[in-house]
C-alpha cells in the first residue's frame, strides 16, 4: 500500500527523531504499524492484522485508527482518488491502496 508523504511520515523515517518525540514503546509501534502499511496490498489485508485496525465514526468520520501503545492511536485517511465507497457511505477496505497518515493522538481524553 502506498502512504502518502507528509510531515508526519517524514518524522518515521528519523528512527532517533521519532524516538525522541514519542518515545521508545510508541516509536516501535509506529514503525511496525508503517511497515504493515506498506506490505499490505489494500487496507482489508491489515482487517485481522496486530493492533485492531478500525473505521471510524461520529467526528471522527472518514478516518481510520490502528492501536499503538494505549491508548494511542496511529490516524490515518484514504488518499487517492478511487472509488473508495459502498452503497452505505462506508468505505470498501478492499479498493483503499493508499493512506496518508494524520496524527498520533489519543482520542478518548
Amino acid at each position: 500500500m502506498k502512504i502518502a508523504p507528509n510531515r508526519l511520515l517524514k518524522l518515521f523515517d528519523e528512527e532517533v527523531e521519532c524516538k525522541k518525540t514519542l518515545g521508545a514503546i510508541r516509536s516501535k509501534k509506529v514503525f511496525n504499524r508503517i511497515k504493515l502499511l506498506r506490505m499490505a496490498m489494500v487496507l482489508a489485508d491489515l482487517k485481522n492484522a496486530p493492533g485492531h485496525w478500525e473505521e471510524l465514526s461520529s467526528d471522527r468520520k472518514g478516518q481510520f485508527s490502528v492501536r499503538l501503545d494505549e491508548p494511542y492511536r496511529l490516524i490515518f485517511i484514504p488518499a487517492g482518488d478511487s472509488d473508495i465507497y459502498k452503497d452505505d457511505g462506508g468505505f470498501n477496505w478492499n479498493k483503499i491502496s493508499e493512506v496518508e497518515i494524520v496524527e498520533i493522538i489519543n482520542y478518548h481524553d
